[in-house]
């Protein structure tokens, strides 16, 4: 078993949540939702993560949380 501890005490972004659980060695297939995944890396004052960014519909349809809970539940 593993345990995962994330301590934001100031809050974090998505996108750098996800890019850092990608580069742990996390997996992420958001194409039943008709969204891609753009994984990159970059490099600041010599250190080293991963990018990404969630790219999707330029106009992305209506959800309520039902429809969301639907799709949610379908992937698994």
């Amino acid at each position: 078993m593993r345990t995962l501890y994330i301590d934001c005490i100031g809050g974090v972004a998505g996108d750098m949540l996800l890019a850092a659980l990608l580069d742990a060695g996390g997996t992420a297939d958001l194409r039943p939702l008709g969204l891609t995944l753009d994984v990159g890396r970059a490099e600041r004052h010599g250190i080293e993560a991963a990018t990404v960014t969630v790219r999707g519909p330029a106009s992305p349809p209506h959800r309520d949380r039902a429809s969301i809970r639907a799709e949610i539940d379908a992937l698994g």
